[in-house]
């Protein structure tokens, strides 16, 4: 009895290491039950030469990053680089970042991270943040087809969406948990920020390449924003309505100062749109300025990778010990 015991305990091990979250559910999450959204315009630019959509923003202390994507997926992307203040355009960036679905801004490394989506192999292409050099591509092994990104600076973590889950990285890209982001909407990208995961989605109105079914819960383009805790809980919904009674396709969401900033496919005008949301979508959990931590350096130690770690030599030096019990235990009996 002891033996078989022992035996559990050593399966039980690697799965408390790697734990699973499948109980969102977010297709039943109703519109009466979210909050709706009013947005004020922020600013409206053309897309680049042969950019045929916009598809994501990342706001920074000094600049904001716009992915778009090619008539040709093969070519390389457009990636905007504007002045924050000004908003006019500093540098053009040139990569093959496939959809160029996400975006993130790693504030230790002083990286700036691009997903190269819907690909076969998940790549994270990255710039240096002071010269918008090309640095490195850092490929994610046990992955495929992903299409959002998001750095936590909180504990130096990643999410990751691919299909119909969310993937919590270490801060080196090893796998932590899953949990579950099944949708009837058209996916799109994830934004974190002060404790909280938000998944953009939109509403085609009608079942395509990107979604599934349309279940008539939302009208067609309508922006529908599902809120995660640190740990991939479900825990509030938003949604917005076609702004201004236009064709707006919502691509994603980026944080700065406190204030949230939406950016979106205008079908109508054929630009790209930027709106600003003041003041809080949910209450705050670090008191310090979220701004301030893009000076955070690569030598902070107190990050989730370190902690990773520890737990995977403390669960193999829990499993060596309880191998060698089973051993000694079976030898013993053998010598009786």
């Amino acid at each position: 009895m002891k033996k078989y015991l022992l035996l559990f305990l050593v399966l039980l091990i690697p799965v408390s290491v790697f734990a699973r979250n499948d109980s969102n559910n977010l297709t039943s999450v109703k519109k009466d039950l979210m909050t709706k959204l009013e947005l004020k315009k922020e600013f409206s630019i053309n897309r680049s030469v042969g950019a045929n959509a916009v598809q994501n923003i990342r706001y920074t202390n000094k600049y904001i990053f716009i992915t778009q994507s090619t008539y040709n997926g093969n070519n390389q992307n457009s990636i905007m680089v504007l002045d924050r203040e000004t908003k006019k355009l500093v540098k053009e960036l040139k990569y093959d970042i496939g959809h160029g679905n996400d975006i993130t801004y790693n504030d230790r490394t002083r990286e700036i991270m691009f997903l190269k989506s819907l690909t076969k192999d998940v790549v994270i292409v990255c710039y240096d943040y002071d010269t918008l050099e090309h640095t490195r591509d850092i490929v994610v092994e046990g992955l495929t087809k992903a299409y959002a990104l998001s750095y936590n600076i909180d504990n130096n973590s990643y999410y990751i969406a691919a299909q119909n889950k969310g993937y919590i990285l270490d801060g080196l890209f090893q796998m932590v948990s899953s949990f579950d982001i099944k949708s009837n909407q058209t996916i799109q990208s994830f934004s974190y920020y002060d404790g909280y995961l938000y998944f953009s989605n939109y509403e085609a109105g009608f079942p395509n390449g990107w979604q599934t079914t349309y279940d008539g819960v939302f009208n067609p383009f309508d922006s529908v924003i599902y809120v995660f805790d640190i740990n991939g809980k479900f825990v509030k919904g938003f949604f917005i309505p076609p702004i201004d009674g236009q064709p707006t396709e919502l691509e994603g969401i980026s944080f700065y100062d406190g204030e949230a900033y939406f950016i979106f496919n205008n079908w109508h005008s054929g630009k790209i749109d930027v709106y600003k949301y003041s003041g809080n979508l949910l209450p705050l959990k670090n008191e310090n300025d979220y701004n301030k931590k893009e000076d955070i350096i690569l030598e902070d130690f107190k990050d989730m990778s370190i902690n990773n770690t520890f737990m995977y030599i403390v669960s193999l030096i829990l499993i060596c010990i309880v191998s060698a019990t089973i051993i000694f235990i079976g030898n013993k009996k053998l010598k009786v």
